[in-house]
């Protein structure tokens, strides 16, 4: 039983490793639509906020100072009073008893238009009265003439409450003074008395008039008593900054608004692909094909550019490439397979059609053939044979003239090609292709080739057509003593690759692992950049195989990503076991 691989307690987590590649993978796969959609979403509110009519704001604060209490120990109600007294006036400010005499002044169709907002400034008694118009003298206007109506406003209602009694206490000194006037005119009019009588009726008026007098001085006292109440009752409320015309508007905001615009778009872009991704069901990485089936996965293979020469068969063209590598592990972990079952028999097969099986079969039998052993390689997809193309050969015979001469040994239909390294590698090709190729290769006949061409070589490979398409693959699996599935990156679907296996399971094959194909750098992450230090190190150079080298390796130490790479690749070679 295998132990688990300890990690250096400065290397993260191969699974965590994987995870941080899956999101920056998904970035790079779309950093040009984010970019787009920020661009665009930029541009979109940058153009609609230099069309919108500028809006300048004009600001005024007032000082509201409370009436003094007759109550100098209760100071802790003042304040409460006085926050609140506060609140209330930032209500009445914007009331219509307010607003109606500041439209008079104004203008009804500017008041309307205007944005008026009033609010107190945190414990303090201080009103901030903000309007905002498209005119910056207007705005200031309004802000100005709505204080001062305030102001107006105010000191009428807290004089209501003294004005019945200065006017009855008014009244009543209004009529003593008469009454006054009136009794001194008679004394006037009596003179000197020389009667008793007229002497008693003086002394009646003057008495009459003394009383008078004293009412009325005391009525005076009360109407100023009254007045010096009023005074001290009445709150203060006092501008201590004037509203000024604005310089600069304060809406819109161009810069904040095209900063919006763009993180507003690049978050809907960002929702827009974390949906697609969710509905695209295609395989991008080879994390998925580990964590969906039940399969190893044997290799990884890089992308080959199919425009240059030689790289159709790879392994035997350029051996020292990294893909050629990648096609020797393959062919090293199925020698692992082959620990609980020798494999005499491999098919290769496919989910679905352009996923690189005919390439993967070539180069996987050509790095067999280099190691020394005895490799037949056999088209058996009779619907679109392609090995005679990859090889250069001719497809006048092959398998199908196997099958209806089994009277010639099948040998004969084998043709031999050089497999580099001093190797050789046996072809079989397809042959002309017939009406009925299922009923062909399901035939007694095929089993019996395959038989024969077993005590041939030291292994058969197959190349046959997608498991999803037709029956073929499920006929020849039965007859295999192995089965691998090749899913190319980006063409791959997991459902298909789900029911192909299935397929294979039903029909009883032994699916000995799974081989990801056409895998580039940001799809492979730190494992494509593992082969790449490997096989690219040194200084860049020219090779004999004609490839430029890059420089990966410095002075004998590793770089991060490829530490990482190199500790997945060991997990993922430790789970293969």
């Amino acid at each position: 039983m295998n132990q688990p691989l300890a990690l250096p307690p400065d290397v993260l987590p191969a699974e965590d490793v994987i995870d941080l590649y899956q999101y920056w993978r998904l970035f790079r796969r779309w950093w040009w639509a984010l970019g787009l959609a920020f661009v665009l979403g930029a541009l979109a509110a940058y153009g609609f906020s230099k069309i919108q009519q500028p809006v300048y704001r004009a600001e005024t604060r007032i000082l509201v100072s409370q009436a003094a209490s007759s109550d100098l120990t209760d100071t802790y109600r003042d304040i409460l009073v006085g926050e609140r007294l506060v609140k209330t006036y930032a209500e009445i400010i914007t009331s219509d008893a307010v607003l109606e005499r500041v439209a008079e002044i104004v203008g009804e169709e500017a008041l309307e238009s205007a944005d008026i907002t009033v609010s107190p400034v945190k414990e303090t008694q201080l009103l901030t009265v903000q309007v905002e118009y498209t005119d910056p003298e207007i705005a200031a206007t309004i802000a100005n003439e709505i204080m001062r109506v305030f102001s107006e406003y105010m000191r009428q209602v807290q004089t209501q409450r003294f004005a019945e009694s200065k006017a009855n206490l008014q009244a009543q000194l209004t009529t003593l003074q008469s009454e006054i006037e009136q009794l001194q005119e008679q004394l006037a009019a009596l003179g000197t008395p020389e009667t008793d009588a007229e002497r008693a009726q003086q002394q009646q008026l003057q008495a009459l008039l003394t009383q008078q007098q004293a009412a009325y001085t005391s009525l005076l006292r009360s109407f100023e008593e009254v007045r010096l109440a009023e005074a001290q009752a009445v709150d203060t409320i006092l501008v201590v900054d004037p509203a000024t015309p604005p310089e600069d508007p304060v809406r819109p905001r161009v810069l904040f608004n095209t900063l919006l615009g763009g993180v507003l778009a690049l978050v809907a872009a960002a929702g827009l692909i974390v949906l697609i991704e969710m509905l695209d069901d295609r395989i991008r990485s080879p994390e998925v094909v580990e964590r969906l089936t039940d399969y190893p996965l044997l290799g990884m293979i890089a992308h080959i550019d199919a425009a240059d020469a030689g790289y159709s068969l790879i392994v035997r063209e350029h051996p020292r490439d990294p893909v050629s590598e990648a096609y020797r592990v393959v062919r090293t972990n199925l020698q692992f397979a082959e620990v609980q079952s020798p494999i005499r028999t491999l098919m290769v097969t496919s989910a679905g059609p352009g996923e690189g099986k005919t390439t993967t079969t070539a180069n996987l039998a050509l790095a067999m053939a280099q190691a020394g052993r005895k490799v037949v390689l056999v088209d058996a997809d009779l619907r679109k044979p392609m090995q005679h193309q990859v090889f250069g050969l001719s497809n006048a015979q092959g398998l199908t003239s196997a099958l209806m001469h089994p009277e010639i040994a099948a040998d004969r239909f084998l043709q031999r090609v050089d497999a580099g390294g001093g190797q050789s590698l046996w072809v079989m090709p397809s042959g002309p292709v017939p009406p009925n190729p299922a009923e062909v290769v399901g035939s007694r006949r095929m089993q019996e080739l395959l038989d024969e061409l077993a005590t041939f070589a030291d292994v058969v490979v197959l190349d046959t057509p997608p498991v999803l398409v037709v029956a073929d693959p499920a006929l020849l699996a039965q007859m295999s003593d192995g089965v691998l599935l090749v899913a190319r990156l980006g063409v791959a679907h997991v459902q298909g690759v789900k029911r192909a296996l299935e397929q294979l399971r039903y029909a009883e094959a032994r699916v000995v692992g799974i081989v990801v194909n056409d895998m580039t750098a940001r799809d492979g992450g730190y494992y494509y950049y593992y082969h790449n230090y490997y096989h690219h190190d040194g200084d860049n150079t020219n090779t004999d195989d004609g490839l430029s080298r890059s420089p990966v390796r410095r002075k004998g130490r590793r770089s991060d990503a490829s530490r990482k790479g190199l500790v997945a690749r060991l997990v993922s070679f430790v789970r293969l076991q």
